[in-house]
Order: C-alpha cells, then structure tokens, then sequence
C-alpha cells in the first residue's frame, strides 16, 4: 500500500491514536525468541510506517466489508434471525429499535403537512407543455411522497428527542458493560457541543456576585421564577450582555429588565422539562473512568449546562420548523422562478435536450427518477418487512412515509461501523500478530513470515525517506 494512502486512511485523530497505541505496545513486547523482530520494526521512523501501513490496509479491507453488503450490515446492527430465518431485534438493541421505530413514526406523521403544501403547489402551476408534466407529477401521490424522502434533516420538524441525538445522542454508543462511551464519527461534533456549553456555564462566574445583586432587587414571586435553573441562566446572561455594552453597574438595571426576561425563562423551562429526563437517562448510562464522558456526565447534572443545552436544541428546534414550514421551496424553485406575486414561471434552460433546446421529456425523466427512487425504496422495504419476525418490526418497514429515518439510521450505522474500523485498528492488529504471555505480548509463530516481510518493506521506505530528505537539503 503506497505510504500516502496509508496517511489518508489513518488520518488524525485516528493517526495519532495510532502512533500512541504502537508506542505503548512497543514498550510490552516480549524479548525472547521473535518477537524483537516486531520490537525492532517499532523503533524506527521505517518500520513504524510499515507497521501502519499494515494497520491500514486491514482498515481499508474492514470498511471494504462493510460496503460489500450494507443492508446485512445494518440488519445485523439491530436484528438476529431466529431458527426459522426471520428476524427479532437483539436484546442488546431494544432502546435503539424503540428510538428509530417512534422515529419512523413521527416521520409518517409529518408527511401530511408537506403533502397538503404539495397539493397546493399543483394548484398554482401554470398551463403548458412542460408544465403539465409537474402539475401532474405534483398532482400524485407517488411523487410527492417520493421528494419528501429527499428532505434533508434541517428541513423537517424535531422532536426534543431527536435534537438530542443530534446535538449528543448519536455518539453515544453501547458497550459490553451496559455503559455508553463518545464513539464514532459524531464524537467530535459532540465534544465540540460539550465544549460550548462548559464554555457557557464557567462564564456565568464572572456575574456570580451581581446574579445575588439582581435577584434581591426583585418581589419575591419574579425572585421565585429567576431563582429556577432556567431564570439563573437568563439573568446571568443579561447581566453579561449588559456588561458587554459597557453597563458599569448591571444589577442596578433590574428589577426593571427583569420583565423582559420572563418569556425567555418560560420557553427555557418547556425545552428544559423535555430534556432533562433524557439528560439523566443519559448521565446515568455514562462510565466515570474516562475523561471526556466524565466531563459529559457533570454537565448533565448541572442543571445550568442543561439549560444551555435545551437554548442550543431550541434554535435547531425553531429553525427546521421554519424550514419544514417551506419544505416544498426548494423543490419548487429548482423548476419555477416565483415573482412578487407568487406566480410561477417555468425556468428557461432547465429542462433541456441533448440539443439545448427545451424538452418536457427532459423533465418527465426527472419525475419518472424519482419515483423510480421510491419504487426501488418501497420494494426493499416490502422485503424487509416479509422477514419481520414481529408485528413491530414490520410497521417501521411498512410506513414508507417514514422511510428516510430507516435510511438515515442505516446511514449513521454503516458510518459507525467504519468509525469501529479505523479506532479499534491497532487492537484488531494486535490480536491478529500476537498472544499474551504473562505481562507481555509475544509474537505468533505463524506470524513471523509477515513481520520479516515487513522488514524487508521497511528497507524499501528508509531509502525512499532518506532519498526525499536528500532531495529536500537540494533544494
């Protein structure tokens, strides 16, 4: 495997954990018989590539596997078959098939408001050719339901459950201990959300002493709401923000800016009572012997990083409800232009023929690709729920409306396994070339042919170093 692809394959964070994990396995090798040979491989800069580029090549034939057959590898993710060759959700997955069933639920549900606007839409386009082909598309079913597949996440409604997963949930991920650790390829998108809100919390410090100022200045019904975990964070805010615009003695501003303060605390306290029970499932499930899941686990107990969490999940929340509001737009505005009035106009030079003239044929075979795409999705579920071994399992099959979270969940599992692939690389390595001997790992009789070819492989890579440091002193 050439070295630049073995770079690419192993590419940070994932090389560095590579290099930490071969540095501390090189210090438990054993001295005896051959495995020095692997030892000796470790100590170079050489060797240590070929030893990587080892590594990275059964990464690549891992993630290989994986999208030979994607469909059994998520169905084995969630599913067993029984004797009887149907399929039973694994005890070990029943929350996550729970989760994605309500999630193909609600996504059923929230079909209808986007086939209504559809409708609507047929109503307004205009006579002719070309525009015929949409009003009739618009007027069926099939296609609407079959755009409504292509949504994006951010132009659908979320329930507080599914901010969750988004913003953390999705890289929680389930050990063998009944524990959830930060995994996969959504870990740093959530520690970079953990990040923000400790970033929040610690703020508040600063106002600590003019929070108390403030709220003594309020009756004693507003000092009840602004004493709520909800009403500390909105004060403490304000009090920053004033600060900010050069206010020098903030807490003398309330209890007048207070009253512009008690929506904002109500809204807090709605997103903050729908996800503080998840928060808690979720802090309870974390382990306590790892840093970043131990940071994550004291910020779901602070009840102010709650807040700053559900603030976080709020703005998602309101910008893909406007978004899912207009979830017809964009498929609108790739065909028509829209004036002040609304009135639709058939775009020039969209649909266009292998001559660059306009062809309504050019855009009933867009109409007929996506309800091809729908039939293909349709077809698959059907078998799907055929094999179902339980009425439960088959609903999330049969409501092809809420297809899209079946795709998405696939998605994120393929994406997880892959995340697997690359993070439990040098472990995979390790017991494939080695055995445990006492306190030290020697290496496999069988194996020794593998690491001598390697040596002579690492020969090859010194001269090609040596040669492009030559070659860099030169220039």
């Amino acid at each position: 495997m050439n070295i630049l692809v073995t770079l690419c394959l192993l590419a940070p964070p994932a090389q560095e954990d590579v290099d930490s994990d071969l540095e501390r396995l090189a210090g438990t090798l054993a001295t005896t018989g051959a495995t020095p040979k692997l030892a000796a491989l470790l100590k170079t800069d050489a060797g240590r590539l070929v030893v990587k580029e080892k590594i990275a090549e059964r990464v690549a034939k891992g993630i290989e596997r994986i999208d030979k057959d994607p469909q059994a590898q998520w169905e084995r993710s969630l599913f067993a078959e029984d004797a009887d060759g149907l399929l039973r959700v694994r005890a070990d997955r029943k929350v996550a098939f729970e989760t994605l069933a309500r999630d193909v639920a609600r996504r059923a549900k929230a079909f209808a408001a986007f086939d209504r606007a559809g409708l609507e839409l047929a109503k307004k386009i205009p006579a002719g050719e070309t525009e015929n082909c949409f009003k009739a598309a618009w007027e069926n079913r099939e296609y609407r339901l079959a755009l409504y597949q292509r949504l994006g996440a951010d132009q659908r409604e979320a329930t507080p459950e599914e901010l969750w997963v988004e913003q953390i949930g999705r890289s929680l991920q389930p050990g063998s201990d009944g524990k959830v650790r930060l995994r996969g390829s959504y870990r740093d998108d959530a520690l970079a959300v953990i990040a923000g809100v400790k970033a929040e919390v610690d703020s508040f410090a600063a106002v600590e002493e003019q929070l108390a100022a403030a709220l003594s200045k309020l009756a004693d019904k507003d000092r009840t709401l602004a004493s709520t975990p909800e009403g500390k964070v909105a004060v403490a805010r304000r009090l920053l923000q004033l600060a900010g615009e050069g206010v020098e003695d903030p807490p003398a501003k309330f209890p007048g800016e207070f009253a512009g303060l008690t929506e904002e605390i109500a809204s807090l306290a709605s997103m903050g009572a729908d996800l503080r029970p998840i928060a808690a499932r979720a802090a309870d499930l974390l382990p306590d012997d790892l840093e970043d899941e131990r940071r994550l686990k004291g910020l779901l107990k602070d009840e102010r990083a709650v807040v700053c969490l559900a603030t976080l999940m709020r703005t998602t929340r309101d910008t893909r409800a406007a978004n899912a509001a207009a979830a017809v737009n964009p498929f609108r505005d790739d065909a028509f232009d829209v004036d002040e009035n609304g009135a639709l106009t058939l775009k020039k030079g969209r649909f266009v023929d292998e001559n660059a003239k306009e062809s309504a044929a050019a855009a009933q075979a867009e109409v007929d690709a996506a309800l091809a795409e729908l039939a293909a999705t349709r077809a698959s579920l059907a078998d799907q729920a055929e094999r179902a071994g339980d009425p439960a399992i088959a609903a999330i099959f049969q409501a092809v409306e809420g297809a899209s979270a079946v795709a998405e969940h696939n998605a994120r599992v393929l994406e997880d396994l892959k995340q697997a692939e690359r993070e439990l690389a040098v472990q995979k390595f390790i017991r494939s070339y080695l055995v445990k001997e006492g306190e030290r790992f020697a290496l496999r009789p069988d194996r020794v042919p593998y690491v001598e070819a390697m040596a002579e492989r690492a020969v090859q890579v010194q001269a090609t170093l040596e040669e492009a440091a030559k070659e860099g002193k030169d220039k």
